[in-house]
């Protein structure tokens, strides 16, 4: 959802856990969203249009811009994506997607419990995602939604950034511990700085 301003409204489960605070920054786990799985094989890319109709987004062919709102689908590789949506919004959305790939080659899978996602906001954010990834966001629209893969702290992520000064960090949820120690770590002093 979205505000009439372009910028993200109040997004679902925002008083999730939040892991560290301070006037700078804010860093606190996302809540249990719709995550879905989308990968096809070369032979399967005629479905996409079909695909993206169901899903209710469009299927990005590269990295870059998304809605800053749900749903949405976010570039992973080639021919595969991560669809969000907010929870309990579409159950069924795997299910409709798997029948139209049909007996095609390709993948589709609810993830919402092995994808885990973080969310850096404030106005350290960029700073402290900085120290983790080498990400070069200078080239990044100054507003919207955009998305990338990268590493963070060695982590494989899907970087999504949902307007100036706000990230979620999609990650594997066997990870996800260890990449919110590591930014709690790197936020020190950020935190410190913010709380003089």
């Amino acid at each position: 959802m979205a505000s009439r301003t372009g910028q993200p409204a109040t997004w679902p489960g925002e008083s999730s856990n939040t892991l560290l605070e301070g006037a700078k920054l804010r860093l606190r786990e996302l809540p249990s969203l719709g995550r879905t799985i989308v990968r096809l094989g070369t032979s399967a890319e005629r479905y996409r249009v079909e695909l993206a109709s169901v899903a209710g987004v469009p299927l990005p062919d590269s990295p870059g811009k998304v809605p800053e709102h749900l749903p949405v689908a976010l570039w992973r590789s080639p021919l595969d994506w991560l669809i969000l949506t907010e929870p309990g919004q579409r159950p069924d959305l795997a299910a409709r997607l798997r029948e139209v790939l049909g007996n095609a080659t390709g993948l589709v899978a609810d993830v919402g419990d092995t994808v885990s996602g973080i969310e850096l906001s404030g106005e350290a954010a960029s700073a402290l995602l900085a120290k983790g990834c080498a990400l070069d966001t200078s080239g990044w629209p100054e507003h919207g939604g955009f998305c990338v893969p990268a590493a963070c702290a060695r982590v494989p992520v899907l970087v999504h950034r949902l307007g100036p000064g706000r990230f979620w960090l999609h990650v594997d949820r066997s990870l996800a511990h260890y990449l919110q120690a590591w930014l709690g770590n790197a936020a020190t002093e950020f935190y410190d700085s913010s709380s003089r």
